[in-house]
């Protein structure tokens, strides 16, 4: 469920001209916090 809402999200973002390496960095770093959390 998640990798389908991430997907959806990374085109609407592409779509806005954001790169999609930023955006999978921002992911990496988001997820182990969420986790702690």
């Amino acid at each position: 469920m998640r990798c389908v809402y991430l997907r959806a999200l990374v085109r609407a973002l592409n779509a806005r001209g954001i790169k999609l390496h930023e955006i999978a960095s921002r992911a990496i770093v988001s997820v182990p916090e969420l986790q702690r959390a």
